[in-house]
């Protein structure tokens, strides 16, 4: 049955921040035409902290609706940075150590919950590599799983995660 409605276009949704702290937040790729000036203040969200908090805040809840949906017992580095109530995730074991000289403000740098920096070459033991708690068992522990989004997940997500050396 023929109608009278016209087809509008929708229009993009503005956002809040720009185009480039949105793609390096929710860890998508950066426009073609991205400002690689603007896009450096965001990489390191650890250098300019008052800004990327800011900017953070601004798109936190639409940044995380879209992760969980994607990927559920996780979260965006900038979560981590900003709103992870521990720095790193519970060691469960495995030999190795972290870098004491790569300390920021009393803190070694983590990456997603885990320290970035070892030392491998006099502890690191490829039979035994450091193994630390899962994300969602981190999201467990800390009761910090939105509605849903446990039930969506397998057991695998729970199992510990193994690092591995980078040379």
């Amino acid at each position: 049955m023929p109608t009278n409605r016209t087809r509008r276009a929708r229009r993009k949704r503005e956002l809040p921040v720009s185009p480039e702290a949105y793609a390096i937040m929710s860890e998508q790729q950066l426009p073609d035409d991205h400002n690689p000036f603007e896009a450096l203040d965001y990489e390191y969200p650890s250098c300019k902290q008052k800004l990327c908090r800011t900017e953070w805040e601004k798109v936190k809840e639409m940044i995380l609706d879209n992760w969980i949906k994607l990927k559920p017992g996780t979260r965006p580095k900038y979560w981590w940075v900003f709103d992870a109530p521990e720095a790193e995730r519970k060691r469960l074991g495995g030999a190795g150590e972290t870098l004491p000289s790569l300390c920021h403000e009393g803190n070694l740098r983590a990456n997603r919950g885990l320290p970035s920096a070892w030392w491998f070459r006099d502890s690191f033991d490829p039979s035994d590599p450091p193994i630390f708690e899962s994300q969602a068992t981190y999201l467990a522990r800390h009761d910090l799983f939105l509605p849903g989004e446990m039930d969506r997940l397998n057991n695998d997500a729970f199992s510990p995660e193994r690092l591995k050396p980078t040379r």
